[in-house]
């Protein structure tokens, strides 16, 4: 019997070492869900992002076209937009890291940057990246500006199947489906529908997906928990 307890005792903790092991040598993506820490990061971003589509398309309407609205309202609008977008990534990045260290106690900034950037995520990411600027270079001096905003869900989407795979977050699958989907529908519409209300089809609905499929994917782990 005491031999028993002394071996199943030794297992374990050769189990644990080789628990630990995979963990010091694979990514902390592979074993954290770290989708959960920017849960109400994309809940905050769609929500910005169709607010602010409305607020553009109402000032729009307000004075006949783009080119009439003054240009200080102009520079106050992007300012408030721009302020806005950076805080909600600098709270993206708070959230992860707080989120990180329920598990990790010494993660930081730099340690979180070396396990994302690596050499895996840029050789998915840097085709997608070159090809995401020169669209946007391309299509305003061909004067197609109107398909920006279609042509970069439709790579963005692209990216987060990407990372999706390299990072394991699976629960990009639903917005990257989205944002193809709804990107390739915006082509045949662009020429017709406003920039603002593309901009919420895309990226203001596809962020309340993200954040939907997170919350399904915290409720399945509970559930397979319990069960």
């Amino acid at each position: 019997m005491m031999s028993d307890i002394k071996n199943r005792d030794e297992l374990l903790k050769d189990l644990q070492l080789i628990k630990e092991a995979v963990k010091r040598n694979s990514s902390i993506f592979k074993y954290i869900p770290i989708a959960q820490s920017i849960k109400n990061v994309a809940l905050f971003t769609g929500i910005a992002i169709i607010l602010c589509s409305f607020l553009l398309l109402w000032i729009n309407d307000f004075y006949g076209s783009y080119s009439e609205i003054p240009a200080v309202i102009k520079i106050v609008l992007y300012i408030v937009m721009g302020l806005s977008f950076a805080g909600l990534a600098c709270y993206k990045i708070r959230s992860i890291l707080q989120y990180l260290r329920r598990y990790k106690k010494d993660v930081n900034l730099e340690m979180l940057l070396n396990e994302v950037y690596t050499k895996t995520f840029y050789m998915s990411i840097t085709p997608l990246v070159l090809t995401l600027a020169v669209f946007c270079v391309y299509l305003p001096t061909a004067g197609l500006s109107h398909l920006i905003i279609p042509v970069v869900s439709i790579i963005i989407a692209l990216m987060l199947t990407t990372m999706m795979v390299t990072m394991n977050l699976k629960e990009f699958l639903l917005c990257g489906e989205w944002l193809f989907l709804s990107g390739s529908f915006s082509l045949f519409i662009s020429g017709i529908a406003s920039p603002y209300v593309l901009l919420i089809l895309t990226f203001g609905v596809g962020m309340l997906i993200l954040y939907f499929s997170i919350l399904w994917s915290i409720s399945k782990e509970k559930r397979d928990k319990v069960g």
